[in-house]
């Protein structure tokens, strides 16, 4: 707690000991004491004012902030969807380049194994070109 808050709690002190000390009986053809209670309804009502504006605030902040997050959101789960599709398209790559190695190596001219590299290669370009950057 603030310093300030702290003092205001003395001046004010418990609001059950605020109310009991209230007598009406003084306020009765005493100007000043009217007048003080009427500032101080004024500053409570300004106080009141300036607390609503900042509710109003910090209600449309919140609710701007609830949109950022939404969008955010549906952006995570476009990226967790397309980081899927590399994931298997990486995989398949891998498979085909190490299937097409073995056929390449194994016969004296395995030009299908050669194909099958060449198309890994390719898969594994294609799902570089599709990670986000």
């Amino acid at each position: 707690m603030s310093s300030d808050f702290q003092v205001k709690r003395r001046i004010i002190g418990r609001t059950s000991d605020w109310i009991k000390r209230f007598d009406v009986s003084e306020y009765v053809q005493n100007p000043p004491l009217i007048e003080k209670l009427h500032e101080e309804k004024q500053l409570a009502l300004s106080h009141t004012l300036d607390l609503e504006i900042q509710i109003s605030k910090l209600s449309e902040k919140n609710h701007e902030l609830e949109l950022q997050n939404q969008k955010l959101m549906l952006q995570y789960d476009e990226q967790k969807h397309r980081s899927s599709y590399i994931f298997a398209l990486s995989i398949i790559a891998g498979i085909t380049a190490s299937i097409g190695a073995n056929i390449a190596t194994g016969e004296p001219y395995g030009w299908v194994g050669w194909i099958m590299i060449a198309v890994a290669v390719a898969l594994e370009i294609a799902a570089f070109w599709m990670t986000p950057k």
